[in-house]
């Protein structure tokens, strides 16, 4: 009830826009200066508490949820590739250890 009072003696004010606007600079600063961050390692824990503040002031758990569910979802096709690849490779090597041999058992018919 306080908070609502006094967002509203602000918008009575005709101060509420301006707080606002302020607000949404400021924090577009931060956000940029945190994707700058971001780039290097390790990640900092102001950072870490700036990003965790964000997700939970601004309900954004689920656009986190989200990401790493579309990540996973890569990784698994990613995973799925790799396996056939790897199996399409030892095949492969299979096929070749068999010629191999058989080449090598016509060379010595031939000897």
């Amino acid at each position: 009830d306080d908070a609502f009072t006094f967002w509203r003696g602000l918008r009575d004010a005709g101060l509420l826009e301006e707080v606002v606007q302020e607000f949404s600079a400021e924090f577009m600063e931060a956000m940029k200066g945190l994707q700058q961050r971001i780039q290097e390692l390790p990640l900092q824990l102001n950072d870490a508490i700036l990003l965790n503040n964000t997700v939970q002031n601004f309900g954004m758990l689920d656009l986190v949820k989200k990401v790493l569910a579309s990540h996973k979802c890569q990784m698994d096709r990613s995973r799925k590739q790799y396996t056939r690849d790897l199996a399409a490779l030892e095949q492969q090597c299979d096929e070749h250890r068999k010629r191999a041999k058989e080449l090598k058992h016509k060379s010595q018919h031939l000897n």
